[in-house]
């Protein structure tokens, strides 16, 4: 967010309205006087640290991290001899890993991390917001490959085998079809931080599709973890989760304990509080 962009007018990134030769001056105007934003494109002159600017298009955001990392921001080399950040690119995962090794590599890389960590801290607090808000989070569910999927799973007439080889190849494509409905920005928010993916958000707001017990029992929810789940759907996701656990921690053994076998065929036997167990 530090070395983000952001201007009204486009052609600003360009041709900034807004002139400064001290960097007194300019934290002077965001801190104290708060007329410029750490965001908005201005044109420097003047002395940061050791580095020496001349007309230079930049932000009072990537001239305070140059200041911090005593080296301009937009010229600072990968391994291969390459620009890590170019105008008006904002830090991403991938660009921020390698300023990171090179900050690491420098003689007191140690308290220049500390710094740009105070100094992103101060950023969020200073602008207040977030990338996006909670309802963007949230897309529309309903699809005719849904209600497809519905009639397979309540048909009677069909094996749990049956069900799962009908349903697996259209739940994938109903899962696909729920992730191209969110906002295009919240995608390119998501894949510049390459932290969260986009399925899992995804996920969030799609009915799940459950296969239960040692039968393979095929459930598909009404609802979703955003929408709220029902008691039944809540217990049917937990118990998933927790074979799923089970199986991953049996699998790694050589030779199955007899404690993790039964935990398993129990959680997996297990539909509901009134049932009995099957053992």
């Amino acid at each position: 967010m530090s070395s983000e962009v952001v201007c009204e007018n486009p052609e600003e990134l360009n041709d900034p309205k807004e002139y400064f030769t001290s960097y007194a001056d300019v934290l002077k105007a965001v801190e104290v006087d708060k007329t410029l934003d750490y965001r908005k494109p201005i044109v420097f002159t003047g002395k940061v640290g050791s580095e020496e600017y001349k007309n230079k298009i930049t932000t009072a955001g990537r001239l305070r991290l140059s200041k911090i990392l005593d080296a301009d921001i937009d010229k600072i080399q990968d391994l291969s001899g390459k620009p890590i950040l170019k105008w008006p690119d904002r830090i991403s995962a991938g660009s921020g890993a390698k300023i990171y090794q090179w900050t690491y590599d420098q003689p007191d890389g140690v308290e220049k991390m500390n710094a740009l960590q105070k100094f992103g801290l101060h950023v969020v607090t200073v602008l207040g917001n977030v990338s996006f808000d909670f309802t963007t989070l949230y897309v529309d569910t309903s699809s005719e490959t849904y209600n497809e999927i519905r009639k397979i799973v309540d048909n009677p007439d069909l094996t749990d085998q049956q069900k799962l080889l009908m349903v697996d190849k259209k739940y994938k494509d109903y899962c696909k079809e729920i992730q191209g409905r969110f906002d295009p920005d919240l995608k390119d928010e998501l894949k510049r931080a390459n932290r969260v993916k986009l399925a899992s958000i995804a996920d969030i707001n799609t009915p799940q599709l459950i296969i239960s017990g040692v039968d393979e029992k095929v459930v598909v929810n009404h609802d979703s973890l955003y929408s709220g789940l029902s008691e039944n759907e809540y217990r049917y996701h937990a118990i998933e989760n927790r074979s799923l656990k089970f199986r991953f921690e049996a699998s790694g053994m050589r030779k199955i304990s007899l404690i993790a076998r039964r935990r398993l065929i129990w959680i997996s036997s297990y539909i509901n509080s009134t049932t009995t167990y099957e053992s």
